[in-house]
């Protein structure tokens, strides 16, 4: 993420379209190489004025419940539903004092988005993913100084017993509990996000700035189209985010 803070952009394209007024910029690429997979890249940057807390409290979710909220408020009615599959617990979260920032975590976890509303014979789309936080220090005494985020596309078939997340998500059905899909669905594969968050020194009110990267390969054998659209749509999240 320190290489991706001061990348240069001549080879992106910049969509100016959709970038947030005033806050965020936003850059595609398509990367061809003979023999090599193709590879679509999107990369958002830009500020929020909040505090490194409050970036967290946006966008980390190691509970059920803030990943709800969290998915919601990115994605909108895109996202159907989600579930924290399996959480790996480290010496780290289980020696962190009540009340500091939050401790690093490693979960997996599944997300289930609608078809976008254009792709009327398409499918909806289902995601299962590693998902890690890693809190990053400033100095010897350990004050915070930013954090990293990332998610990366599990194949569910491959996971062991323990962590596999159940063979088919559910929808709400008239908000009185859950029925099974049974419509077919793309498996989203390929897919790496990731987040750097670093405060903004000396700026009052708090800022922190945001560097959100993605990428979507065919290297995995899913569906290529379906991935490279995914990976804009999460992108496009970022936008969502609230100053």
């Amino acid at each position: 993420f320190d290489s991706l803070s001061s990348l240069p952009l001549d080879t992106w394209e910049s969509r100016s379209k959709r970038n947030k007024p005033d806050s965020f910029r936003t850059f595609t690429r398509q990367l061809v190489t003979p023999n090599a997979p193709a590879v679509t890249e999107v990369l958002v940057t830009g500020e929020l004025q909040c505090s490194l807390a409050e970036a967290a409290a946006l966008l980390c979710s190691p509970g059920e419940g803030e990943f709800t909220s969290v998915m919601t408020r990115m994605y909108g009615r895109s996202f159907q539903r989600g579930t924290v599959v399996h959480n790996f617990k480290t010496e780290n979260q289980r020696e962190q004092p009540e009340g500091d920032f939050l401790p690093p975590y490693r979960c997996v976890k599944t997300a289930g988005f609608a078809r976008p509303r254009l792709a009327l014979l398409d499918a909806d789309e289902r995601w299962c993913f590693l998902e890690q936080f890693s809190p990053t220090m400033r100095d010897a005494a350990g004050a915070q100084f930013g954090f990293t985020l990332s998610q990366r596309s599990l194949r569910p078939s491959t996971l062991p017993r323990a962590v596999r997340p159940p063979i088919e998500l559910v929808r709400r059905s008239n908000g009185l509990g859950f029925t099974r899909s049974k419509k077919h669905f793309h498996q989203l594969l390929g897919l790496s996000i990731g987040y750097s968050i670093q405060v903004i020194s000396g700026r009052h009110p708090a800022a922190v700035r945001v560097v959100f990267y993605g990428c979507s390969s065919d290297e995995e054998d899913g569906d290529f189209h379906v991935g490279q659209r995914r990976i804009k749509l999460l992108a496009r999240g970022v936008l969502k985010l609230p100053d």
